[in-house]
């Protein structure tokens, strides 16, 4: 009996339905690496840049906003590329994934540069707005800490 049940989960966490459900989660998971990487070592240095220049230790909500604004500049010049390929991979129906040299030079010829940010105004928009409140949330969760 306890054979049959190890063979059936193995059978289940290894087979083809599994394996369905987390097509494209590599991709995702990159993706969303990058993001956050680069979200939290821009916001680290951003919020110290301004902590020097107006010689603070705590950053007021226009500077907050500021900081916010600098930090979604440079999350959107790092994450649009990514995004992309992950498009591109998530698009492909195929249990033959792209390759990734090819996808780049594919669209690099096509598009140039650019080709990779297109759409970057409402990226912009969108990770202003989120940085806007996850940075500021963020900074308040380092005030209290640091009280406490």
């Amino acid at each position: 009996m306890t054979s049959k049940k190890k063979t059936s989960i193995r059978k289940f966490l290894f087979g083809p339905e599994v394996k369905t459900l987390f097509k494209g989660f590599q991709p995702v998971f990159i993706k969303q690496t990058v993001s956050w990487i680069t979200f939290l070592a821009s916001t680290s240095f951003f919020k110290d840049l301004f902590k020097k220049y107006y010689e603070t230790e705590r950053l007021n909500e226009k500077q907050i906003f500021a900081v916010s604004c600098c930090v979604s500049l440079v999350n959107t010049g790092f994450v649009m590329p990514v995004d992309y390929l992950k498009t591109q991979f998530q698009k492909n129906g195929s249990s033959e994934r792209p390759q990734l040299k090819k996808l780049i030079q594919q669209r690099y010829q096509s598009s140039g540069v650019r080709g990779f940010y297109i759409g970057w105004q409402v990226k912009l928009i969108q990770y202003t707005i989120n940085s806007i409140f996850t940075v500021g949330i963020f900074e308040s969760l380092m005030n209290d800490y640091k009280k406490a």
